[in-house]
Parts: C-alpha cells; sequence; structure tokens
C-alpha cells in the first residue's frame, strides 16, 4: 500500500543532498542500533543500481517494535504491517537524483524509476495542475518548503490501509469510506 507513494525535493545540489542525506541517516542507523531498545527499529543504509540509477536504500526493520506493540492487543501488528509494508515488518525507502536538482524518494524500485522517468521527461504531476498553480501562486514566494496533496489521493490510500489492515487480521474495516 504505500509502494506507491513518492516524495520529489527541489534542492540546490541533489548530489550534495544525498551525500548529507546519506550522512545523517547513517548516523540515526549507528544510534538506533546502539540503543538496542526494541521500540527503536534498526536501520541498514545501503547503495545501490536501480535500471542504471544511484539509489540510497534505507531499510528500516520494525520487527522487535512490532513484537513490543502486539503485547496486548486484539489484532496482529505483524500481519497488518505485511499488509501495509510487505517484507515481514521491513520497510525500504529508495532515494535517488533525477536531475541536478531534484531527489526523488519511493518505497518501491518500479515506482522510483517512473518518477525519474517522468521528471527527466518534464512531467509535472500535481504541479502542473492549473487550480494547484492558481492557488500557489497566491501564497508566499520563499516558503521554507511545499508539498502537494490530492486530497482524493489521501482518503483513497487512508481506505485502503485501514481495509488491508483490518483484512489482514480477518475483520472488515468498520466504517464505510466514501470516495472523494
Amino acid at each position: 500500500i504505500f509502494g506507491g507513494a513518492a516524495a520529489i525535493y527541489k534542492v540546490a545540489d541533489a548530489d550534495a543532498f544525498l551525500k548529507g542525506y546519506e550522512s545523517a541517516v547513517g548516523e540515526m542507523a549507528k544510534i538506533a542500533k546502539q540503543s538496542k531498545s526494541p521500540f527503536i527499529p534498526e536501520q541498514v543504509v545501503e547503495r545501490k543500481q536501480i535500471a542504471g540509477l544511484d539509489v540510497l536504500t534505507l531499510t528500516t526493520d520494525m520487527a522487535k517494535m512490532l513484537g513490543q506493540m502486539q503485547q496486548g492487543q486484539p489484532i496482529d501488528m505483524a500481519k497488518t504491517m505485511q499488509q501495509l509494508f510487505g517484507n515481514q515488518g521491513k520497510v525500504t525507502a529508495y532515494v535517488t537524483k533525477a536531475d541536478a536538482q531534484t531527489v526523488v524518494l519511493t518505497y518501491d524500485e518500479t515506482v522510483l524509476t517512473s518518477v525519474v522517468e517522468d521528471i527527466r521527461a518534464g512531467k509535472r504531476g500535481l504541479a502542473g495542475n492549473v487550480k494547484l498553480q492558481k492557488t500557489a501562486a497566491m501564497l508566499p514566494t520563499d516558503p521554507s518548503w511545499v508539498g502537494y496533496l490530492s486530497v482524493g489521493g489521501m482518503i483513497e490510500f487512508g481506505r485502503k490501509a485501514a481495509t488491508a489492515a483490518m483484512a489482514a487480521n480477518g475483520q472488515a474495516f468498520p466504517l464505510p469510506i466514501p470516495p472523494f
């Protein structure tokens, strides 16, 4: 379910951003490992090639945390996480540069390559929506960050996540969420 999510970062220098990101995430992974707390998931940071892209991967193993969270819960957290993330409680984020000033983060290799191809082809996604552009023109011109969210997409995501989490435990989601 999270596989379709993507974040696109516009940065001054994609190579410098990725280098700093890799360093920061690597340090956080060391701290998580040293803590030995079951509530702080362990992370592994690696580089790999995916479809010709140099990709930073961050795999977070939430199995111990899920085991702790499971205590006293009426639903099976491991089954729920499998439905949401797949891979037995492990979540892998993929981060790469699309161009000199654009970095892409996804949770699925296919989505990663597709988003990078779209960016390189000049496709603008939500940023190209005329109504969104009109709204954005009314906002301050120098924000710290900008994000675009499809409300309909977010509602559909919530519906799918809730339905999948309940289905993983043999239950139906009790509240029907209508389409936006």
